[in-house]
C-alpha cells in the first residue's frame, strides 16, 4: 500500500515555511521559491525511502476529480491511502477503492 500525500501549492507551502525560518536565521533572505525547493527535496528523497509519494496541488490540473487523477497520471492503486494535507492541520484522509 502506498501513500499519497497532497501538498498545498509550492508558493504558499514555501511562504510559510520561509516565516518559520526567518527568526531562526537573521539577516538571511528567504524566498518561498527557495523553501519550497528545499522541502521538495527533503520530502522526496524521505517518500521514496518508505513508499509514500508528494504531489503538489499546483502539479494536478484541479479539472479532474484528484483520486482520478492520482490513478491515472500517479500510478494509484485500490486500496493506497491520499493524504490531503494543508495549513490548518486538517487532514482529508481518502482511501481509493477497488471500485474506482
Amino acid at each position: 500500500m502506498s501513500t499519497f500525500y497532497v501538498l498545498p501549492t509550492r508558493q504558499i507551502l514555501g511562504s510559510s515555511l520561509a516565516r518559520i525560518l526567518a527568526p531562526l536565521v537573521p539577516g538571511l533572505e528567504l524566498d518561498a521559491a527557495a523553501c519550497a525547493d528545499l522541502l521538495d527535496e527533503f520530502l522526496s528523497e524521505r517518500g521514496m525511502q518508505h513508499n509514500s509519494f508528494i504531489v503538489w496541488q499546483d502539479d494536478l490540473d484541479g479539472e479532474r476529480d484528484a483520486r482520478a487523477e492520482l490513478v491515472q497520471d500517479y500510478g494509484a492503486a485500490p486500496g493506497d491511502r491520499i493524504v490531503r494535507a494543508d495549513l490548518s492541520q486538517n487532514r482529508d484522509l481518502q482511501r481509493i477503492s477497488s471500485k474506482d
